[in-house]
């Protein structure tokens, strides 16, 4: 990648803005899960992991732990713990980026996610409704912001950085999902049922490689910005 660098200023906007969407998000996250824990609509699926089983959950919080040491660093001037961050930029961004895009693309819609959603709100809680954005909606324009205001003087993406950082992400939870879908026999998110339905375990895993390769794209969507 090219480098052209951009005002330390214009960076420190960047980890603030990723900061304050992921905290945003992930205070919503563990808003819902005092006001409306997960073990009450869906008791088996959270018996061994909690809410930490959602991609949602897990995100938000690696976002936040993420940009609150960008921040850390830009203030501190530790730039060694900057460029070691930076590393993991590409991960970030397709997460961050999937997390809002995924949600309204593959779960808000879904007809049994809106029946979920319905039960909880007439149980009670009919800010459920509101809160699904607020949980999902941030991340998006945050990881933008953070690609467009990027310093690239300290920084150069590696193919290896990649790799390791969003793969092993990847790895590490597809194999958490399915260990647990072995545990308890479901799977955190509706759509997977949907697909598995009507085309069963090929399926899925086709389900599954698209997804992978997706977030793989996304990535190179945002070290193409910073470039």
């Amino acid at each position: 990648l090219a480098i052209a660098a951009r005002p330390c200023g214009a960076m420190f906007l960047g980890a603030l803005g990723g900061f304050l969407g992921f905290g945003i998000q992930f205070g919503c996250t563990v808003y819902l899960g005092f006001r409306n824990p997960v073990s009450k609509w869906r008791p088996n699926l959270v018996r061994y992991l909690g809410k930490a089983i959602f991609l949602t959950c897990q995100t938000n919080a690696v976002g936040c732990v993420y940009y609150f040491l960008r921040l850390l660093a830009s203030i501190a001037g530790w730039n060694e713990l900057q460029v070691f961050l930076l590393r993991m930029f590409p991960a970030m961004f397709a997460l961050g980026f999937f997390l809002t895009s995924g949600y309204y693309g593959l779960e808000h819609f879904n007809p049994e996610s809106r029946k979920i959603v319905k039960m909880i709100a007439e149980g009670g809680f009919p800010a459920i409704y509101s809160l699904t954005h607020t949980e999902h909606c941030w991340s998006l324009p945050a990881v933008l912001l953070d690609a467009f205001t990027m310093d690239m003087s300290l920084w150069r993406v590696t193919e290896m950085d990649r790799l390791c950082f969003l793969g092993g992400f990847i790895v590490y939870y597809v194999i958490l999902i399915h260990l647990n879908w072995l545990a308890v026999g479901e799977w955190p998110y509706p759509i997977v049922d949907d697909v598995e339905r009507v085309s069963g375990t090929i399926g899925r895993c086709g389900f599954f490689l698209t997804l992978i390769l997706g977030l793989f794209g996304i990535s190179f969507l945002g070290t193409s910005i910073v470039s």
